[in-house]
């Protein structure tokens, strides 16, 4: 590009002594536009919900506010287990007045068990669970401003020894910008014995070990004993420091598996495209000056 100016800068120095031009007839101008930064989606789900707000009846108390699920994004869809186990659904939610909570199965009041069955205000607690307990369970969550409601799908599958197993293609490989939150999953741990699930960030790891019986060596970030979801690592604010290797390690009494993923962090959504948009700006460039130098000399 300096090359490009320098040449400019000498033809219209030598053509000033020959030729009168108006600057005005050549207006050329350049605009180079940067790819709008991404702001991170870190928030929870909960913190974009639509609310609907009244005020209180004698217009001095606190605003009226629709039902919302507090942590929706750790309420998983779908819970397969083995037969004699225990599960417990849950649907916490908050809203002005505080809202009540009704429990269905297939949409039907969930009697008739075999089993125990508990409601522990925002929980639907089965114990012992039996194949019939599959189905679809429906929380639904009101108050005076409305209804909301979320389906739990159960696979309730007949007791089998064999050591845990993690569902198929996770964790994934996850990208994060720098500063917002970053989360792996490691859904659907089934075995006969309730497992003990544990993430670990490798500092050994090999690309042969992504999925395996083998524990990487590293730091242990979250247990079932530190967590209330070990399935679920959430970080926050991350920084380049957490980019690497991230292991989810599931073991009972007859074995352990493993699965591994990859997690990248990136200073800003376009990083990967900037290379070629550089690229791009410098021919953008050249035309400009080649289309000054055929003006001049026309």
């Amino acid at each position: 590009m300096g090359a490009c100016i320098y040449l400019l800068f000498t033809i219209l120095v030598v053509y000033s002594h020959v030729h009168m031009f108006n600057a005005n007839d050549l207006d050329i101008e350049q605009s180079m536009s940067e790819p709008s930064s991404v702001s991170p989606n870190n928030q929870d789900d909960d913190d974009n919900r639509d609310e609907v707000e009244k005020p209180g009846l004698d217009g001095k108390g606190p605003l009226e506010k629709a039902p919302y699920f507090t942590h929706k994004k750790k309420m998983s869809k779908i819970h397969i287990k083995p037969a004699g186990n225990m599960l417990n659904l849950k649907c916490k939610a908050g809203g002005h007045p505080t809202p009540n909570i009704t429990w269905y199965k297939n949409n039907q009041i969930p009697t008739g068990r075999l089993g125990k069955v508990r409601f522990d205000h925002w929980s639907l607690i089965l114990e012992d669970l039996i194949t019939s307990d599959s189905g679809t369970y429906k929380c639904l969550v009101c108050n005076v401003l409305g209804c909301i409601n979320f389906n739990y799908t159960v696979d309730v599958i007949d007791r089998f020894p064999s050591k845990p197993s993690i569902k198929a293609g996770y964790p994934q490989n996850v990208s994060a910008l720098v500063n917002s939150t970053a989360v792996l999953e490691c859904p659907q741990v089934v075995a006969d014995l309730e497992p003990f699930i544990q993430w670990i960030k490798s500092s050994n790891f090999s690309t042969e070990l992504i999925n395996s019986d083998y524990i990487p060596k590293g730091i242990v970030l979250q247990t079932s004993a530190t967590s209330p979801n070990p399935e679920i690592l959430e970080l926050s604010s991350v920084t380049r420091e957490n980019e690497g290797w991230y292991s989810c390690v599931a073991a009972n009494t007859l074995g352990i598996t493993s699965a591994s993923a990859y997690l990248k962090i990136v200073d800003t959504a376009g990083e990967g495209s900037r290379p070629q948009s550089r690229l791009l700006i410098s021919f953008a460039g050249i035309a400009v000056c080649w289309l000054s130098v055929i003006l001049l000399l026309r």
